[in-house]
């Protein structure tokens, strides 16, 4: 929540957890309040809300970070009905919209303003999981074309995708929301 999502500096953590664990060896805190101090640590509410809306998926690392709570997401709402795994080579991070869709493409005309479709694009929304080798097929692909693959996903989400009419910012936001949601489930 607070590294990932609100991206806050990973030090400001590791110096707060030694300095309760002393205070709880020191019989210093009661029980409720190291659940409070923890509480007031953590991001959360409106703050929590508008990071994750407003979170930009471009490294590496995001994009490990993003594929693990994706996969923990859809493993928590399939409820073991299908386990996405954590090989890499086998769960792949696929962009909706595409990262560079071809000028004659579709995604231009629906996202016609650059800056708008770079937010977009590196949205946590217009993110999912493929399993194998169907990512590499949807590429740059129209979003009707995306929709037949997601179909065929074991994954109950890509499915909804598969169901929409458009891929367009408000689906975007949308699916922001939903996963917002979910994500919340598991970690609050």
């Amino acid at each position: 929540r607070n590294i990932f999502i609100s991206q806050a500096v990973a030090n400001t953590l590791e110096q707060f957890y030694p300095a309760l664990a002393q205070k709880i060896y020191l019989n210093d805190f009661t029980e409720q309040e190291v659940i409070l101090e923890i509480e007031q640590k953590m991001t959360k509410g409106e703050q929590l809300k508008n990071n994750f809306k407003n979170r930009q998926i471009i490294t590496p690392n995001d994009k490990k970070a993003l594929r693990y709570i994706l996969r923990e997401i859809y493993n928590y709402e399939n409820k073991d009905e299908v386990k996405v795994f954590e090989d890499a080579q086998h769960v792949n991070l696929e962009h909706i919209l595409p990262q560079t869709p071809n000028k004659s493409s579709e995604w231009h005309a629906i996202f016609a303003v650059e800056e708008e479709r770079e937010k977009y694009t590196h949205s946590i929304g217009n993110m999912t999981v493929l399993l194998g080798t169907k990512n590499s097929s949807g590429g740059n692909q129209a979003f009707d074309v995306k929709k037949k693959i997601y179909k065929t996903s074991a994954i109950k989400h890509n499915h909804q995708i598969a169901e929409l009419p458009i891929w367009n910012k408000q689906a975007i936001d949308s699916r922001v929301d939903n996963l917002y949601t979910a994500f919340l489930k598991i970690w609050s």
